[in-house]
């Protein structure tokens, strides 16, 4: 349960799934739920609207674009940096992340007794035949 005594802490991890530390059953929600309180929730409540509601949200996103757009145009555009930086983005993510998945389904087939290590090979051998069309 957040509390004014909590939130920070658990707000530094999203409010999400890590925060959970017990199954939900009944035996750990019942002392959750004893130990409410409104006047607590209310405090809370208005926490979470003031530091992270739409509004205030939506003006860090501007002042965040306001301040990039006035670097942007107090620096003289490098092309070629740019390109380098794009070029690396998309190696290091597009690449990387998609080849992945595809080194582990690689190995589990290698697994599979007599047959896996032909099927890998086989499996190579046919993207590189496809990479090259």
């Amino acid at each position: 349960m957040v509390t004014s005594q909590n939130f920070e802490r658990l707000r530094t991890l999203n409010f999400g799934a890590g925060v959970l530390v017990n199954p939900l059953r009944a035996e750990y929600l019942e002392p959750e739920i004893a130990y409410y309180d409104p006047e607590d929730a209310a405090r809370v409540t208005q926490r979470v609207r003031e530091e992270a509601g739409l509004e205030a949200a939506c003006q860090r996103w501007i002042n965040l674009y306001t301040a990039i757009i006035e670097e942007a145009r107090q620096s003289p555009p490098d092309r070629e940096a740019e390109m380098r930086a794009t070029a690396a983005y998309l190696r290091k993510w597009n690449y990387a992340k998609g080849i992945e998945p595809t080194r582990n389904i690689m190995k589990r087939i290698r697994q599979i007794p007599i047959i896996g290590n032909d099927i890998a090979h086989f499996s190579r051998k046919l993207l590189r035949n496809m990479s090259k069309e």
